[in-house]
């Protein structure tokens, strides 16, 4: 018979160990898992909207149709612009949400997931106004939001004279948009300057459809989800996004995701 001797304490010890091994695989794991990518912007319906809602507009609909299925969390936050610009550059935050390139061109734009936006001029229901180049601008008073980006021309002429209330007013905050259209209807600024699709979207929400009207579109671009540049997976998290939009561009998912908000995808 063959005699095996065990030592208690070196057993008890053992097994702790591999328990304690096994339960610290198991944490990495389910940390790995749990990553989360904290997404931040001032609310821009369509592109983004309110964080809980039903409809948090499109890219935050597809910011979690691509990462969280990859076992990413979506914290989608809503603050001044200013304010996600500096803090994601700090790397408080992972991206911004609904950027352009000019506002934040040290940020990495990943390949292939713009979309196309543009900077209409908008009056008082009933004036005469319409834009004819920068020469239209001398008389009148623009109402925009502070550290957005309107197209270089513009945002040439909005340097030149932000300093100068008759010329341009700038609007900060959460509620930047509704502080410009209830300046505008009180003759405070005469005209405002904002991307179509949200001032469509607004003006649908908020019932003023009539009082608000087009006077000439000033410039095109296109807005993404954009990383900051201390965030440091920020070159495989914007793959993943541009992979992901493909998928979903493929599978027609794009397309649905984007009609919920009376949009098409680009170039259809």
């Amino acid at each position: 018979m063959v005699v095996t001797r065990t030592v208690p304490g070196r057993c008890a010890r053992f097994v702790v160990g591999v328990l304690a091994v096994a339960c610290a695989l198991s944490s990495a794991v389910a940390f790995a898992r749990a990553e989360t990518l904290t997404l931040v912007a001032d609310a821009w319906c369509p592109y983004n909207c309110t964080p809980g809602d039903e409809k948090p507009g499109f890219l935050i609909e597809i910011a979690k149709r691509v990462f969280e299925p990859a076992g990413f969390q979506i914290d989608y936050k809503v603050m001044p612009w200013a304010r996600a610009i500096r803090d994601t550059r700090a790397g408080r935050y992972s991206a911004i949400v609904g950027a352009i390139r000019s506002e934040a061109p040290d940020f990495l734009y990943p390949e292939d997931t713009g979309f196309v936006a543009g900077t209409q001029s908008y009056v008082k229901a009933g004036s005469p106004w319409r834009y004819g180049g920068e020469t239209s601008l001398a008389d009148v008073t623009l109402g925009v939001i502070l550290d957005y980006s309107y197209g270089d021309a513009i945002d040439a002429y909005l340097g030149r004279h932000r300093d100068d209330p008759r010329r341009v007013q700038l609007s900060t905050g959460e509620d930047a948009l509704e502080k410009n259209v209830a300046k505008l209807l009180q003759g405070r600024v005469s005209v405002l300057l904002e991307d179509p699709a949200v001032m469509r979207y607004f003006l649908d929400r908020t019932g003023r459809t009539d009082a608000l009207a087009p006077a000439g579109a000033l410039a095109s671009t296109e807005v993404f989800i954009a990383f900051g540049p201390a965030e440091q997976h920020a070159l495989e998290h914007a793959r993943m996004l541009t992979d992901g939009m493909r998928r979903l561009r493929a599978s027609g998912e794009l397309a649905a995701i984007l009609a919920r908000y009376g949009q098409r995808p680009p170039g259809s």
